[in-house]
C-alpha cells in the first residue's frame, strides 16, 4: 500500500474542532464516535460505550475489536466510501471517510447501538468467550442505545456533511463558516435533548432552539394523535403562542398531507393554502418540517412568518432529524425499561412457582399472578371434574365472584369450554364484533374483551383461567405471550407437583402399616436410629414405650381375625389420640406397638404410657359381652436414654424387658425398667 503524502492529513486545528463537534454529536444522539487515522490510530473519541470498554480491556480485546471495527474502518478509508456493518459484539456501526482535498485521510467510526431489545443468551456467550463476568457484560448491554437503522444512516450522513465543511481547504467561504457555526450551535444546544427529560421539556427545547438561532417570529410543535388522525399542538414560541393556542391540523389536510406523504419540508406563503390547511389568518407564511419516527411522520415543527432559504431549510431539517432521534431514544428507553421490568416480573413469578410443590397452592399462585399480570379486574379459575367432565369454578375475583363461583360448564360449552377442549388460548378484543362469535356483551362485564388460558399438567388440560375487564384497555396478543410463558412454566410445575404427590404417597405407603395406618417396623427402626444420634448430640433424653395387647391370640381364636383386625384398628386410634404430636407411634407387628418420645424424660414417659393404657382399657370393643372383662387391655414397658440405657440397643432391650415384667406381674400395667 502506498504511503500517504504528508499534506494529506487532517489539519490540526480542524481536528481539534472536529473533536469538540464529535462530542456534541455523541451527547445528542447517544451514539459512540471514534476518529481513526492510518493504522487504526485513535485521533478523537466521544461517547465510548461501557460494553466496548469492557471488551477492549479484556485479555483478547485488542484483537477482537481490531478484527471487526478497525478492519472495516481501514477498508472505508481505502475505498473512500461509507460502510454500515454489525460488529462482532452484535452492535450496529458505520464508518465514514474524512476527506482532505478529495482524498480519504481518516475515518469516523460511529454508532455502536442496538436496533432491537438485546438477546441475553448472545451476550452471555460473548462474556464466556472474552472471559468476562456475565453480570458486568449484561449491565453494560443495558446501557446501550436503542435506535433504528434510519437513525444510524442519518447520523452517518450528518458526519459526512460536517467533516466535508470542516476540513475543506482553508474553509473556503464565509458562508461555509456560518453554516458550520449554526450547525455546531444546533448540536450543542441539542445536547439538552436528553432522553432522561420528559417529552414536554424536549418539545419546548426543540422550538426554543430553532426560534433563537434562526430569529423566527413564531414556531410551534405538533404531535400526531392516532385516535383523531390529527396533529395537536404541544408547545409554541413567539407569535404562535397567541395565534396557535388550540391548533389541531388534519393529517390528510392541505400542506400537512403532502408533508406526511413525502416526508419532506414544505414552505408556503400562499395565504389561501395557509387558511385551507387550518392555520389562523394571522399566519402569512409557514414552513412545515417533519419529525419522522421509524418510517412515519409523527410530529411537525411549524415556523411562522419567517422567510427560509434552501440552506436554512437544510440546517433546520438536519436538526429535526437529530431531535427526532432524541425523542425516539426516549420512547425506546421507556419501552426497554418496561420490557426489562416485565421480564423481571416474569422471572419472579416463575421463580415463585418453581418453589411450590403443593398442587392447590400452585394453582392459587398461578391464578393470582395471571390476573395481576393481565391487570384483569375480574378473573376465575375453572378446573375439569374428571368424573362429570365439567368445568367447575374453583377460584374467582371481582365484583361478581360470588355468582361466578356457582358456574359449571359442560364439555366444550362456552368460550372456556372451547379453550379446554382445544388446549389453545383465546384472545377476544371485542366479543360483539369478533367474526368467530358475534355475541352480545354479558351484563356483569364492563368490556367486551376477554382472555382465556388453558391450564395444563404436562400434556393434559386440567382447567382454564378466564380474564376479563382489563383495567387499562382491551386484551391483545401482546398480553398473551408473558401469560403463556407463566402457564407453560406452571404446567411443568404442576406435573412435578403430581409426581411429588405420588412419590409422597408411595413413601407413606412404604412407611405405614396398611391395617392400622401407624408407622411400620422399618420406619420405626430408621427413626429410632436418627433420634438416638440426636439425643446423644444434644445431651437430651429419649424415651421408649413398648406395648403389647393382653391375651390377643385368645381373642382372635374366639372371634376370628376380622374381629381381631377391628380391635387392632381401634387400639391404634386410641394410642394415637393419647400421645403427643412429637411422639412417634409404630406397629411393630401382630399386637405389638412402640412409642418413641424425643426430648422426654422418664417421668413424662410413664405418664404417656399410663394415659395410653387407660385409653385402650376404656375403649369399647365388639363381642365385649363374650369377653371376661368386657374390654381389651395392654401391658407396657418403659426405658429412657440415658437413665436406663446408654445405647439404642440397650434402650430397645430394656424397654422389652420391662414389658415382659409387666406381663409376668399380671398384665394391664406399666413397668419402668430397672436392673434388678
Amino acid at each position: 500500500m502506498k504511503s500517504l503524502p504528508p499534506a494529506r492529513r487532517p489539519p490540526g486545528g480542524a481536528l481539534e474542532q472536529w473533536g469538540r463537534i464529535q462530542k456534541s454529536f455523541a451527547r445528542v444522539t447517544g451514539f459512540s464516535f471514534t476518529t481513526l487515522g492510518r493504522g487504526g490510530k485513535i485521533l478523537a473519541e466521544a461517547g465510548e460505550t461501557s460494553l466496548c470498554r469492557l471488551l477492549s480491556d479484556s485479555p483478547g480485546g485488542g484483537d477482537f475489536c481490531r478484527g471487526s471495527c478497525f478492519t472495516m474502518a481501514e477498508e472505508s478509508r481505502r475505498e473512500d466510501a461509507t460502510r454500515f456493518f454489525r460488529c462482532r459484539a452484535g452492535l450496529q456501526c458505520f464508518v465514514a471517510p474524512i476527506r482532505v482535498d478529495g482524498h480519504s485521510v481518516a475515518t469516523v467510526l460511529g454508532g455502536r447501538i442496538l436496533e432491537k431489545a438485546p438477546d441475553p443468551a448472545f451476550f452471555q456467550d460473548l462474556a464466556g468467550e472474552m472471559g468476562l463476568p456475565e453480570e458486568q457484560v449484561l449491565k453494560a448491554v443495558g446501557e446501550l442505545r436503542l435506535a433504528t437503522s434510519r437513525s444510524l444512516s442519518q447520523t452517518a450522513e450528518m458526519v459526512e456533511q460536517t467533516t466535508a465543511v470542516l476540513f475543506a481547504g482553508m474553509y473556503r467561504q464565509n458562508q461555509a463558516r456560518k453554516k458550520l457555526a449554526l450547525l455546531t450551535s444546533l448540536f450543542r444546544l441539542g445536547t439538552d435533548l436528553s432522553p432522561e427529560k420528559d417529552f414536554h421539556e424536549i418539545y419546548a427545547l426543540i422550538v426554543n432552539t430553532v426560534s433563537i438561532l434562526f430569529d423566527v417570529e413564531g414556531a410551534c410543535f405538533l404531535l400526531h394523535h392516532p385516535q383523531s388522525g390529527t396533529f395537536r399542538l404541544k408547545t409554541a414560541f413567539g407569535s404562535a403562542e397567541s395565534h396557535c393556542l388550540r391548533l389541531e391540523l388534519p393529517a390528510d389536510g392541505e400542506i400537512v398531507g403532502d408533508v406526511v406523504k413525502d416526508r419532506t419540508p414544505v414552505f408556503t406563503d400562499d395565504h389561501h393554502r395557509i387558511l385551507k390547511s387550518g392555520l389562523p389568518g394571522e399566519v402569512l407564511s409557514a414552513a412545515f418540517f417533519p419529525f419522522i419516527f421509524g418510517e412515519s411522520v409523527k410530529g411537525l415543527l411549524l415556523i411562522l412568518n419567517t422567510p427560509f432559504d434552501a440552506e436554512s431549510t437544510e440546517l433546520v431539517l438536519a436538526f429535526c432529524n437529530q431531535a427526532s432521534m432524541a425523542i425516539q431514544n426516549t420512547v425506546l428507553r421507556q419501552e426497554l425499561r418496561e420490557k426489562i421490568e416485565a421480564a423481571g416480573r416474569l422471572a419472579r413469578v416463575q421463580n415463585r412457582i418453581s418453589t411450590i410443590l403443593d398442587r392447590d397452592s400452585l394453582l392459587q399462585t398461578l391464578f393470582e399472578e395471571a390476573a395481576n399480570m393481565a391487570r384483569a379486574e375480574q378473573a376465575s379459575l375453572m378446573l375439569l371434574n374428571r368424573k362429570t367432565n365439567e368445568l367447575v369454578v374453583e377460584l374467582a375475583r371481582g365484583e361478581y365472584s360470588p355468582v361466578i363461583r356457582k358456574v359449571a360448564l359442560g364439555p366444550g360449552e362456552g368460550l372456556a369450554g372451547r379453550v379446554a377442549r382445544k388446549g389453545r388460548p383465546l384472545v377476544v378484543t371485542d366479543l360483539e364484533t369478533d367474526s368467530r362469535f358475534r355475541r352480545k356483551r354479558r351484563p356483569r362485564y364492563r368490556s367486551n374483551s376477554f382472555l382465556i388460558l388453558p391450564v395444563t399438567a404436562g400434556n393434559r388440560v386440567i382447567g382454564v383461567i378466564n380474564l376479563a375487564d382489563k383495567a387499562d384497555g382491551v386484551f391483545t396478543a401482546e398480553d398473551l405471550q408473558p401469560l403463556m410463558s407463566v402457564v407453560t412454566h406452571a404446567s411443568i410445575a404442576l406435573q412435578r407437583s403430581d409426581l411429588f404427590r405420588r412419590t409422597r404417597e408411595l413413601q407413606k405407603i412404604s412407611a405405614t402399616d396398611p391395617l392400622t395406618q401407624l408407622l411400620n417396623r422399618r420406619y420405626f427402626q430408621r427413626r429410632s436410629r436418627e433420634e438416638i444420634v440426636r439425643a446423644q448430640r444434644h445431651n437430651s433424653p429419649l424415651s421408649l414405650v413398648m406395648l403389647d395387647l393382653d391375651d390377643f391370640k385368645s381373642f382372635n381364636d374366639r372371634h376370628g381375625h376380622l374381629a381381631g383386625d377391628n380391635v387392632l384398628i381401634g387400639v391404634s386410634r386410641s394410642i394415637r389420640d393419647a400421645v403427643r404430636s412429637i411422639d412417634v407411634v409404630s406397629r411393630l407387628g401382630g399386637e405389638e406397638f412402640a412409642i418413641l418420645s424425643p426430648q422426654t424424660n422418664t417421668a413424662e414417659a410413664m405418664i404417656v404410657a399410663e394415659r395410653v393404657r387407660l385409653a385402650v382399657r376404656n375403649r369399647p370393643i365388639l363381642h365385649r359381652n363374650k369377653e371376661p372383662l368386657g374390654r381389651v387391655s395392654l401391658s407396657a414397658g418403659v426405658a429412657t436414654y440415658p437413665d436406663q440405657a446408654s445405647t439404642l440397643r440397650e434402650l430397645l432391650d430394656n424397654a422389652d424387658r420391662a414389658l415382659y415384667r409387666a406381663k409376668r406381674a399380671g398384665k394391664n400395667q406399666v413397668v419402668l425398667y430397672s436392673p434388678a
